[in-house]
């Protein structure tokens, strides 16, 4: 994507007040992370750039990071042991809860693997869209 084009995506996004933006076209993929002050853009290359890529082997190399992100805005606790970087998972386990005004989300690893990632911590109020773990196969 162009410069100004990305400015203007993440323009709208503060001005929305979006805190996770991700979008895809063709082979291109772009996603927006903003976390107060800080805002992380990460683009994935096009098909022109490297034709050697096809859509199966790009799926490949996203599956070896999975990334966990709140569904709800809320208070977030963990589980019954909190999780450490580094700890083994495995898909479906409890890795914390998201506690709303009107709801209660329990947060689950997507996959088993490593726990890379905690990006949360134990009383954080999370917006929707708020990166909470990453596992790596």
């Amino acid at each position: 994507m162009k410069k100004e084009e990305l400015d203007s995506l993440y323009q709208a996004m503060r001005d929305g007040g979006f805190g996770f933006l991700q979008l895809e076209k063709n082979f291109e993929k772009v996603t927006m992370i903003r976390n107060n002050s800080e805002f992380t853009v990460s683009e994935s290359p096009s098909r022109e750039e490297h034709p050697e890529k096809t859509p199966e082997s790009e799926v490949q190399v996203s599956e070896k990071m999975h990334k966990i992100f709140s569904e709800h805005v809320g208070v977030f606790s963990f589980g019954k042991k909190k999780p450490a970087e580094g700890m083994p998972v495995k898909s479906g386990e409890l890795l914390g809860l998201i506690k709303g005004i009107s709801h209660h989300d329990n947060v689950t690893a997507s996959s088993s693997g490593k726990l890379s990632s905690v990006r949360v911590a134990e009383g954080e109020i999370v917006d929707f869209g708020h990166l909470l773990f990453e596992i790596t196969d």
